[in-house]
């Protein structure tokens, strides 16, 4: 195999693993062990998680996608996602249209899997590399895969309760206040908090109220989808924990495109999704009503999950966190200004 320019990082070194764990792939599948070469797709190397991905070509073969992970060391875990993406596979209605690529081979004590490589760009690129119109058909798209996605995975209807739903950033802002935890851009993230845990207190009025659940993707952001070579959406890297809430999948991909492709004085208090954007996607998706109020709660949770996710101490925020904040703020700024609970001087 030519490993040419391919380089550890330390840590364990995960591009070692990941070529060792090529090797071992290509053994199993009965595969010609010769005449590959190997590209670096992914590195994610930090004290969370480490991970190296590579794509494998040899002419005459199709082209697969190796995954090695080093931490978090719990193989069960990882066992456990690999075995739903493909139990999701065979379940998922595969067309012309939508599919999801196959997981070929997998070691669960080694932490790896291989599966088939689909040519195309991920959806943030592909939306990257076109104009405003064409963007959200592609989000229209999307919406399709994830509505099949959800068909196919246990769907049914269970309660909801708005303030269980955003506790956990209840706990975070008292911890926050009490400078037992810290935050970037505290300010912002205490008066955030403070709306999120008011407007679940309006929807909990009336009680708990039943939304769709089902199995979820998990981690359904833009860069976990792929606009194919000819065509199609491709959704792949599934990270699903239990049976949940629909709503949680949509909030996460809505809030990634709208923080990635719109300006801040395009969404206000009132619409944290521009509408024109939700209209597009709902196009797609149609297990969810336009104005709903579970989706309203988790984009505006989902936005102060990923504020939670930069490191406070400027010097430790690597490139990726880095802009991720420059992103962010400008949106969260606004939502803040345009808050009907926010102090006129």
């Amino acid at each position: 195999m030519d490993g040419e320019g391919i380089t550890g990082t330390g840590r364990g070194d995960p591009l070692a693993r990941v070529t060792a764990m090529a090797h071992r792939a290509i053994a199993a599948l009965d595969l010609p062990p010769d005449g590959w070469s190997m590209t670096r797709l992914g590195l994610h190397d930090d004290d969370q998680l480490v991970r190296a991905v590579l794509r494998l070509d040899r002419a005459g073969l199709p082209s697969m996608v190796v995954k090695a992970q080093l931490r978090p060391a719990n193989p069960a875990e990882f066992a456990s996602d690999v075995a739903r993406n493909a139990a999701a596979y065979d379940a998922f209605p595969r067309s012309r249209d939508l599919g999801m690529p196959e997981v070929l081979w997998r070691d669960d004590a080694g932490m790896a899997c291989a599966t088939r490589y689909i040519p195309g760009l991920r959806m943030s690129q592909a939306m990257r590399r076109t104009w405003h119109g064409e963007r959200l058909t592609l989000l229209t798209g999307t919406g399709r895969w994830l509505a099949a996605l959800h068909r196919s995975g246990d769907p049914g209807r269970a309660p909801f309760h708005p303030r269980g739903a955003v506790q956990q950033w209840r706990q975070k802002a008292e911890a926050v206040r009490a400078r037992t935890e810290r935050v970037a851009a505290r300010p912002l993230f205490l008066g955030l908090a403070a709306d999120l845990r008011r407007r679940a207190g309006q929807l909990a009025a009336d009680g708990p109220f039943d939304v769709p659940y089902a199995l979820p993707h998990g981690d359904a952001h833009l860069g976990n989808f792929i606009r194919g070579e000819a065509g199609g959406t491709w959704g792949f890297d599934l990270y699903p924990h239990g049976w949940r809430p629909v709503a949680i999948d949509v909030a996460k991909l809505l809030t990634d495109f709208t923080t990635l492709f719109h300006f801040p004085d395009e969404i206000s208090a009132e619409h944290p999704i521009p509408p024109e954007t939700l209209a597009a996607f709902m196009r797609g998706y149609d297990l969810l009503p336009m104005d709903d109020p579970a989706l309203d709660l988790l984009v505006r949770a989902e936005l102060l999950r990923i504020l939670s996710t930069v490191p406070a101490d400027p010097a430790r925020r690597s490139h990726g966190k880095t802009r991720t904040l420059d992103r962010l703020l400008p949106i969260l700024k606004r939502l803040a200004e345009t808050s009907p609970g926010r102090r006129r001087r």
